[in-house]
């Protein structure tokens, strides 16, 4: 037996009883210290890409494994979001990501011009200001979908609700900073705006998904499929929305 190196108590086994820390702490070499890197970040040991591959392969049963309270392997969907959407920023900054070229712009007229360039600008003004109409889409977002499930006799509550909107979203921010790491680099206007559209298709489409898996119907399948495309669709709108909701009122300010 010998006191905890953390908080002072005796430590009867491998790991002290009252604060949880192994009893025998080797000093810190070389290899301990890149081994416990991915672990600071992003606390892999408690489920980072688990959440990733799960969300991917099976959303609505890993969330529905998650209200009803396995917990453990699953890391925070708070967290998991916030560090996709730090991701997503990353993405669009190393790619130095823009909805124009150069050469297209000699070939538009001032007036096209103009419109591409305030799109391009409110574009990266949404990814740099993510956060905020995060504020106002989860909640709208949350509550449309109290009323969207239970029409579907799945009632979960606000806060549940919350959790399958953060988780969704999550996921379609992993799937467009993918979008943007491979494809982002190309130089094409068009191509870039052409991706976009594919981009809201494929986040479109996961939440479908998603929801179809959260309702995870026995019969009637084909209606519940209209109905979780419908319901998609209707999140999304309401994330779009938000953001230029925020846009708007920055601009008034």
């Amino acid at each position: 037996m010998q006191p905890c190196k953390n908080c002072g108590e005796i430590v009867q086994k491998h790991f002290c009883a009252h604060c949880g820390q192994r009893a025998e702490e080797e000093r810190i070499g070389i290899r301990a210290l890149i081994h416990d890197i991915p672990h600071a970040v992003f606390h892999v040991d408690s489920g980072f890409f688990f959440n990733a591959i799960q969300l991917f392969k099976r959303p609505g049963h890993a969330i529905r494994e998650y209200l009803q309270g396995r917990r453990k392997p699953f890391f925070h969907p708070v967290t998991y979001l916030a560090i996709l959407l730090v991701v997503n920023l990353f993405a669009v900054k190393i790619t130095n990501l823009h909805y124009y070229d150069e050469t297209e712009l000699l070939m538009m007229s001032p007036e096209e011009v103009s419109f591409i360039m305030e799109y391009d600008a409110s574009q990266w003004w949404f990814l740099e200001h993510t956060y905020l109409y995060m504020l106002i889409a989860i909640p709208v977002c949350s509550a449309f979908c109290y009323f969207f499930f239970r029409a579907f006799r799945v009632k979960y509550n606000f806060a549940e609700n919350a959790i399958i909107v953060m988780f969704t979203i999550a996921q379609g921010v992993l799937i467009q900073s993918t979008l943007y790491l491979l494809f982002g680099w190309i130089k094409n206007g068009p191509f870039i705006r052409g991706m976009e559209i594919v981009n809201l298709m494929m986040m479109a489409g996961y939440a479908t998904y998603a929801f179809y898996q959260v309702i995870a119907p026995r019969k009637n399948k084909a209606l519940v499929v209209l109905g979780s495309f419908g319901g998609g669709v209707v999140a999304l709108a309401i994330m779009l929305a938000s953001a230029y909701l925020l846009l708007a009122i920055s601009e008034m300010m």
